[in-house]
């Protein structure tokens, strides 16, 4: 079956190019086009916009109609914006060069250039690939009850670190170095079995639901896991543990 796609208008840096009597670009495969496309989950990578790019054709019952763009992060060709004459070739039109946005975002970046440095673009890229993880792991709900999951551990934690640290045992130096020590060794104690008995299970259980979700290589994933695992010695490690699950929260709510 033959399927009739709508012909992309060139990008603003090709018709840039043409109107200068410019032609060495290095263009994209349509390999990696659809590669691109496929990756950003058929939505914009802004994510400020994340618009579907791919609709029905409401008038021919076999056709569809593309409304996605892959745009070049470095230039394709010396006149574009945000060329970078150190690069290959190869390099400039590699997927990791690239990324998909809808054909006004694509217009945006490229006509204000300084405003959308290649470092902002590829955050997007990564985000809008992560986005496209999840969404294709779960459904909203789910996605919506880990959020809330999150968020109670997160508040769990600091109210625990909160507590604690307020009850710490005072003791001045009139009091012997042995009884002080030993004092304070089993108010740490105390702590930590806490910890372990109260929070660590709800931090863990968002833990394994996120990594199915998002997977294990993600680095929100790696940094909670790194920070949670030794969050129970010390009020430092409960907030960073704090601050990781915030930083899962931020990726998981994207658009």
């Amino acid at each position: 079956m033959i399927i009739r796609t709508k012909v992309a208008a060139p990008t603003s840096t090709a018709r840039y190019d043409h109107g200068m009597g410019g032609t060495n670009r290095d263009e994209f495969s349509a390999r990696t086009k659809a590669s691109l496309a496929a990756r950003a989950g058929h939505r914009c990578s802004n994510l400020t916009c994340r618009r579907l790019t791919v609709r029905p054709a409401w008038q021919d019952a076999e056709a569809f109609l593309n409304l996605g763009e892959a745009a070049h992060i470095y230039a394709a060709s010396p006149k574009g914006p945000r060329y970078d004459a150190s690069m290959t070739s190869n390099e400039r039109k590699s997927i990791r060069n690239g990324i998909w946005l809808c054909k006004t975002c694509a217009k945006i970046i490229d006509s204000e250039p300084a405003a959308y440095p290649p470092e902002m673009l590829a955050v997007w890229k990564q985000h809008a690939e992560a986005g496209a993880v999840r969404d294709s792991a779960a459904a909203a709900d789910q996605v919506g009850l880990l959020l809330a999951d999150i968020a109670a551990a997160r508040e769990l934690v600091l109210s625990f670190c909160e507590s604690w640290e307020r009850n710490e045992p005072y003791m001045g130096f009139e009091v012997p170095f042995e009884v002080r020590t030993e004092s304070l060794l089993k108010y740490s104690n105390d702590r930590v079995n806490s910890y372990h008995r109260e929070v660590a299970p709800h931090v863990s259980r968002v833990l394994t639901i996120a990594r199915y979700i998002l997977g294990s290589s993600h680095q929100a994933i790696i940094d909670l896991d790194r920070e949670s695992t030794h969050a129970s010695v010390n009020y430092i490690g409960m907030r960073e543990c704090a601050r990781m699950l915030q930083q899962l929260h931020s990726v998981l709510e994207l658009r």
